[in-house]
């Protein structure tokens, strides 16, 4: 039988700091409607918009133009100081979120919405090759 466990705040820290290190450089793909498990590989979605570093080309296993998290600091973690953006691939309403790392191996799974979620963004309306860009991206546990 598990327990639950508590952390405090600079074990938080120091986790969150090494999950930063770990996708360093990654990209944010995000989608509409139900979130799949996060166990599951592929989405099974169309991708709504992917985010980079000023909406910049992305290449997986190369730095240019990847999404990158700041310091960590009470317990949690956001965004660095960049822009981050992307243009509308396929039109729909986005509702979550995949920020992977920059090989596309790993991933954080989130809600996306104009306030209230991990991640915050101009317009949750996506239209093709119309830009969005993210205005807040902070994780905590």
């Amino acid at each position: 039988m598990a327990g639950t466990i508590s952390l405090n705040v600079p074990t938080k820290n120091a986790i969150w700091d090494d999950i930063a290190a770990e996708f360093a450089n990654g990209i944010i793909h995000c989608f509409g409607g139900t979130a799949v498990a996060v166990t599951t590989t592929a989405p099974g979605t169309d991708i709504l918009v992917k985010f980079t570093k000023d909406g910049g080309a992305f290449t997986p296993g190369i730095a240019a133009n990847g999404i990158n998290l700041g310091t960590a600091s009470a317990g949690e973690i956001e965004k660095d100081a960049y822009d981050y953006e992307g243009l509308g691939l396929v039109a729909g309403t986005m509702t979550w979120f995949r920020h992977y790392n920059n090989d596309l191996t790993k991933w954080i799974q989130g809600a996306v919405n104009t306030s209230g979620a991990a991640m915050t963004v101009t317009t949750t309306a996506v239209v093709v090759d119309s830009p969005v860009a993210i205005t807040s991206l902070k994780y905590r546990f």
